[in-house]
């Protein structure tokens, strides 16, 4: 006779296994893709952080450059002046150098050529 017709799965619970299939499927690739873009975001986030590392030990290297070229100026100056007996002006610079914290380097170097200028020029009587 005829053969037995097999139990068909039922069309619905077939769609619905493949639908759960997918949304599995899916769950597992957002998950996958988001630690993919988390890995990379801290890759890239330390390789910036070095960066930013590096640049700021390199601004505080030439930064210390800057300073130890200005330092060798203002000895310069400072014999320069010296020869001209002025170390009483050396002694005004330490004391405003003391109050560098409440000023720029930049303005005591300034405040000390301008002392140093006038001195020489003979502008500042002793």
């Amino acid at each position: 006779g005829m053969p037995e017709p097999t139990p068909a799965m039922d069309p619905g619970s077939a769609f619905n296994a493949a639908w759960e299939q997918r949304l599995r499927e899916q769950e597992e690739e957002e998950t996958r893709a988001k630690q993919t873009l988390k890995e990379s975001a801290d890759r890239f986030l330390d390789e910036f952080h070095d960066t930013q590392t590096d640049k700021k030990l390199a601004k505080m290297e030439s930064n210390r450059k800057t300073q130890d070229e200005t330092a060798a100026e203002n000895g310069r100056l400072l014999e320069e002046a010296q020869r001209d007996g002025i170390s009483q002006w050396k002694r005004v610079f330490d004391l405003v150098d003391s109050e560098k914290a409440a000023t720029s380097a930049g303005e005591n170097d300034r405040m000390f050529k301008l002392l140093v200028n006038l001195k020489i020029k003979g502008v500042a009587k002793d």
